[in-house]
């Protein structure tokens, strides 16, 4: 039986021939040999490469190839703060605001949720949503706005803050409802 092993790498390449009697006793000391030295040449033939071509190297300091130098980035715009508000903690869980046109629609885990207005941040209406708290974001969309909490209620509110409808989901709300013009889909 022979068996050859190659490896070949981009510059260099590495053949050895082993030459095994694979009869008589002792053939699972031999082959366990074998496959040892195979995967002792198959790890060490690319050794030899130069750094130059070595893709471990390339932003080493052995003067392999250097990376294109960065050019600076010049800001185009200036960001100013414009207001800021808080509805309440989050807690354990994340919390994402929805915008629908003008107002910002936010919840906090204690179950509350507040209208506040786009441009300054005044706050238009708040309500307790739920009393055993919510576990994700708000979800907008034209006059709808959707919570979800963490026993897996769905909770929709009309854009004054008024209850309009409740469904139940098989476990907790874990992000933001998604809204569409023809359904509500929570995760």
């Amino acid at each position: 039986m022979a068996i050859i092993v190659r490896c070949i790498c981009t510059l260099k390449q590495s053949t050895l021939t082993y030459f095994a009697d694979t009869s008589g006793p002792n053939i699972a000391r031999k082959m366990a040999r074998l496959a040892a030295l195979a995967a002792l040449v198959s790890l060490g033939g690319c050794a030899g490469v130069t750094d130059k071509l070595n893709p471990f190297n390339w932003f080493g300091s052995s003067g392999g190839i250097k990376p294109a130098e960065l050019r600076e980035i010049k800001a185009t715009l200036t960001l100013t703060q414009t207001w800021r508000a808080s509805v309440g903690a989050s807690g354990q869980f994340a919390f994402t605001p929805a915008v629908v046109g003008d107002t910002v629609y936010a919840a906090d885990e204690n179950g509350d949720l507040a209208a506040l207005d786009a441009a300054t941040g005044a706050q238009r209406w708040r309500v307790s949503a739920n009393k055993d708290g919510l576990s994700a974001g708000v979800g907008a969309f034209g006059d709808n706005v959707v919570v979800g909490t963490v026993k897996g209620d769905v909770l929709a509110f009309d854009a004054k803050g008024i209850a309009r409808w409740k469904a139940q989901v098989s476990s907790e709300v874990l992000a933001a409802p998604l809204i569409t013009s023809t359904a509500v889909y929570v995760r």
